[in-house]
């Protein structure tokens, strides 16, 4: 039991390493490149991404969510926070629009 508890931590750690983002907005894309291909091996691509005549229900939303708050950082964090908890489409466009916007400037 102790060797697979270690597994797991090492596992865990080696995904958070790849998969977070560390809040420079130059690389804010090739994180949400990275994000939408671990959403896919999920299967909840389909969560954040629906297509236009896709309802995504609650309970996916809020695993999507759940996923994306794992890997923000403390600056993008606060952007979801804010009015939807356990929405991840929409916590996912506001990055998107906020990163979009701040890759401009």
């Amino acid at each position: 039991m102790h060797n697979v508890r270690q597994i797991f931590w090492a596992c865990n750690l080696l995904i958070d390493r790849y998969y977070s983002y560390d809040g420079d907005e130059g690389k804010y894309k090739s994180w949400e490149v990275k994000f939408l291909g671990y959403m896919r091996l999920l299967k909840l691509t389909d969560t954040v991404l629906p297509p236009s005549d896709t309802d995504v229900g609650a309970d996916k939303n809020a695993e999507a969510f759940a996923e994306l708050i794992q890997f923000s950082d403390l600056k993008s964090l606060p952007l979801v926070m804010r009015d939807d908890m356990d929405d991840g489409k929409k916590a996912l466009e506001i990055l998107q629009q906020h990163y979009a916007s701040s890759s401009k400037l």
